[in-house]
């Protein structure tokens, strides 16, 4: 490469101060190895992978249900999927929280790279600081972290269109493709296009307005066409709405609203959201404010979406925001000179490499480290090497939230994490067994002919196992608790 051509691109590498929030966070994931793979549904997705890659296609059959073998179930996350059963296959588990700290740690430094383009450089850390603990909250090892990065370099790419007054690239389509076949969010992508697209036709002078607006909605129906290419096809852009408005969803702790005791953070980013731009009499275009109010209606809905407004909110404000606040704290935004001023322009290749180096050091450390998983709250380790060693088969009745990981060890739960799949009415009959065993347990269990169950220790179900005839208890311990049946099941 030329010299010249160097200079340009070094233009474009990261500040030291976007290293350094990298590498941090890439560091603050390893240390939160255990919150990253807290939930069972990541061992389910990274079963899914193993059988695409194993088979070579898509399935639109349920290969893994014992309740209900065969149904109809499409891996419309299929990329990430397989992206996790490869970094599993790498690295066993380990793998696992390495790509996923490397897609947050990689969200993050995209996030002030944008920031730091519009706002002072306290305010673009301040912001990115709050969006990471917002994060927190749903911080797993699952094809949502890993289409961040995407979601990320689609919403910059938008919001530089604007800046400049142009239309984004078609190459920008292809991106939405591949979120798409990543993730489910990314109707939020297209979204954010459209309202870009109605900010274009409202902010173009009198003649161009109908110009500006066709321009961005071709943009926006070929980037919903490149949507359309995955397993799913229509029903892909139908289904996160379907979830969503599932009756029973909001059993799933990440899909009911959220509790501001639990979760301060976000009771102090509304407030910030409210006392802020009161205090210093910062305003956002009529456009901007109808996302961020939004995202704001997504994250009170759902505990879930609590990240998109800390991570989006401030990217789509910031170019308004930035020259208000710059007018107000002229001399904050303006002090970047002497030792360190240089932290926030664009680091040389040295520095670049030097980090990734320190970066790789890292992981190769982590991966030298042993990290054997352990009995939890989703993962039935000791209980499923029981009911392995008993060469217990037939059909089993199980805790909800231990059937993701019964497929990653080759079990067939009666119902695991793809509330979508199993639907409201199998959901419910399956609830009100569980959580009304007296009157509902035993009706269902001689229904489905179930021959052993794998239940949550303690629960109301699993005491209620105890006292029902031609049942034995065989293993319990402080997450599981198996029960056999003894008798004929009709």
């Amino acid at each position: 490469m030329r010299p010249a051509a160097l200079g340009q691109a070094a233009a474009w590498l990261p500040s030291p101060a976007v290293l350094l929030v990298g590498l941090t966070s890439f560091a603050i994931c390893l240390a939160l190895r255990h919150q990253l793979l807290g939930d069972g549904d990541t061992f389910l997705h990274v079963a899914a992978g193993q059988w695409l890659l194993e088979h070579r296609a898509i399935p639109h059959s349920d290969p893994f249900s014992g309740g209900l073998p065969g149904a109809r179930w499409v891996a419309h996350e299929w990329l990430a999927e397989i992206i996790l059963a490869l970094a599993h296959k790498a690295g066993d588990i380990q793998g696992l929280v390495l790509i996923s700290a490397a897609a947050f740690a990689l969200m993050q430094m995209l996030m002030l790279h944008s920031l730091l383009r519009y706002l002072p450089p306290p305010y673009a850390l301040l912001l990115c600081a709050v969006a990471g603990a917002l994060f927190a909250v749903h911080l797993l090892a699952r094809p949502h972290l890993l289409a961040m990065p995407f979601a990320m370099l689609w919403s910059m790419a938008l919001i530089e269109a604007r800046q400049q007054g142009r239309v984004p690239s078609l190459w920008w389509v292809l991106l939405m493709g591949l979120w798409a076949n990543l993730h489910g969010s990314f109707p939020l992508g297209l979204g954010f296009a459209g309202l870009m697209a109605v900010e274009a036709g409202l902010e173009a002078e009198a003649g161009r307005r109908w110009r500006a607006l066709l321009s961005w909605a071709g943009f926006v129906l070929l980037a919903t066409l490149a949507t359309l290419v995955t397993p799913h096809g229509l029903d892909g852009m139908a289904f996160p709405f379907m979830l969503s408005g599932m009756s029973t969803v909001t059993d799933l702790i990440e899909w009911q609203s959220p509790d501001f005791r639990a979760y301060p953070i976000l009771e102090g980013t509304l407030i910030g959201l409210v006392g802020v731009p009161l205090a210093l009499g910062l305003r956002l275009p009529p456009v901007r404010l109808v996302l961020l109010l939004g995202l704001l209606h997504l994250a009170l809905t759902s505990l879930r979406h609590v990240e998109l407004l800390g991570i989006f909110g401030p990217l789509f404000a910031a170019p308004a925001l930035g020259p208000q606040i710059a007018r107000l704290r002229a001399a904050l935004a303006s002090r970047d000179d002497g030792l360190v001023g240089p932290v926030w322009r664009p680091s040389g290749w040295p520095l670049l490499g030097a980090v990734l180096l320190l970066a790789s050091m890292m992981a190769g450390a982590f991966m030298g480290s042993p990290m054997p998983l352990t009995n939890a709250d989703s993962r039935p380790i000791s209980a499923i090497e029981v009911a392995r060693a008993r060469a217990l088969n037939g059909p089993v009745l199980n805790a909800y939230n231990f059937g993701s990981y019964m497929i990653f060890a080759g079990l067939h739960p009666y119902i695991d994490g793809r509330m979508d799949m199993y639907g409201p009415d199998y959901y419910s009959a399956y609830r009100d067994a569980i959580q009304r065993p007296d009157t509902h347990l035993a009706a269902l269990l001689d229904q489905r002919a179930i021959a052993w169950t794998l239940l949550a220790a303690g629960t109301a179900a699993a005491r209620e196992m105890d006292r029902l005839p031609n049942w034995q208890r065989i293993h319990a311990d402080e997450v599981a608790v198996i029960h056999v049946r003894t008798g004929d099941p009709r």
